[in-house]
């Protein structure tokens, strides 16, 4: 089963698909449409700038930056493409840049020698297995800046791989968090982007 979804940025709209028989990837949560709009308000974030977005389930986030004029890499797991693929065609004539789709699987870590302007993830911790991998991950890329964006779980294995994730992550970057100010009604005491930077 299936249902489409639109998302409204700027004066145009982007249409996604999304998976209700699916995991964690097959919809489009709370975080992104948060983090969508931050990258709409800001746009030279992203407007001739390379993109590479971990963890990107419908595609929506990476495709909302390609059609803000990113160079934009969409990643998911090699068996999870088919959706970001579908949404990427979707929506390929509004876009003002590219997004390109690649498998990627934490555990090998992300190959490519090339730097990116912005390292997006979202929404990606609810397993404890992969905290690690995702950790190196992020490590592994070079990337100019990186934005975190997740709603805060509150039971079971999503809520303590969050405070595992964020009690690592806390431990080898700075964070800076997006003041709720800037997310306008998005703002959400449950939903929180930050940025990362490496200790000087």
């Amino acid at each position: 089963m299936s249902f489409d979804r639109q998302i409204d940025v700027g004066n145009s709209s982007v249409l996604i698909k999304q998976q209700l028989e699916s995991d964690v990837n097959g919809v489009i949560w709370d975080s992104a449409l948060v983090t969508i709009h931050y990258l709409s308000k800001n746009a030279h974030l992203v407007k001739g700038k390379k993109v590479l977005e971990l963890g990107s389930g419908t595609g929506a986030v990476s495709i909302v930056c390609g059609m803000m004029g990113a160079n934009a890499i969409a990643t998911d797991l090699p068996a999870r493409l088919d959706l970001i693929n579908k949404n990427n065609l979707l929506n390929k004539d509004k876009m003002a840049g590219n997004v390109e789709v690649e498998g990627l699987d934490w555990n090998d870590g992300y190959r490519k020698m090339d730097s990116v302007d912005l390292l997006i993830a979202v929404d990606c911790v609810y397993y404890m297995e992969s905290v690690d991998p995702l950790i190196k991950t992020i490590k592994g890329v070079k990337a100019n800046k990186t934005l975190i964006a997740y709603e805060k779980r509150d039971i079971g294995e999503p809520m303590d791989a969050q405070e595992r994730f964020m009690k690592q992550i806390g431990d080898q970057f700075i964070l800076e968090e997006v003041s709720k100010d800037e997310l306008d009604e998005f703002a959400c005491d449950d939903i929180h982007l930050f940025f990362l930077s490496h200790p000087s």
